[in-house]
């Protein structure tokens, strides 16, 4: 199933309902073409940084841009955050051993220790640098996130 399906049945048309309401949606899931000759590789998927840059700065608002996005797409799916744990075109780090991708680890450790007291924009920036302590395994490649059309920071703690 196509990502922008999932998204677009949350959208404003679509679900007037939750018009106005911020809507976060998660994919930590390889974004290669299921029709690639390439073989599945084991173990510890390694893939190619998009982004030449880390996100070692201390402004936790200046992210990377996402640029496997289409625009158009994007202004119809308003209040909406996106977030793919790698450039679209790559696999995502997944470790057989242990059955987690390494993105899904530093997200939810991120979350669980900054939930209470930081916006998910800082939250999302706190992953990326977490991200960096699996570049040995990795190299790196950095996750895809944006927020569209939304008014306000968000936040899990009221």
């Amino acid at each position: 199933m196509d990502i922008r399906d999932i998204v677009d049945t949350f959208s404003d048309e679509n679900c007037p309902k939750l018009r106005n309401c911020p809507k976060l949606f998660f994919f930590t899931c390889c974004r290669n073409s299921l029709e690639t000759s390439e073989p599945r590789a084991e173990g510890r998927t390694l893939a190619r940084p998009f982004v030449a840059e880390t996100t070692a700065h201390t402004d936790r608002t200046n992210f990377p841009v996402m640029q496997s996005l289409n625009q158009q797409w994007v202004d119809s799916n308003r209040d909406t955050f996106i977030c793919y744990s790698c450039a679209e075109g790559r696999k995502t780090f997944y470790d057989d051993d242990y059955g987690i991708t390494y993105f899904g680890q530093a997200l939810s450790h991120s979350i669980a220790q900054y939930a209470c007291e930081e916006s998910l924009s800082s939250i999302m920036s706190r992953t990326c640098d977490l991200l960096k302590f699996f570049i040995k395994h990795t190299g790196f490649n950095p996750p895809e996130f944006r927020g569209k059309g939304l008014r306000r920071q968000l936040c899990f703690n009221p």
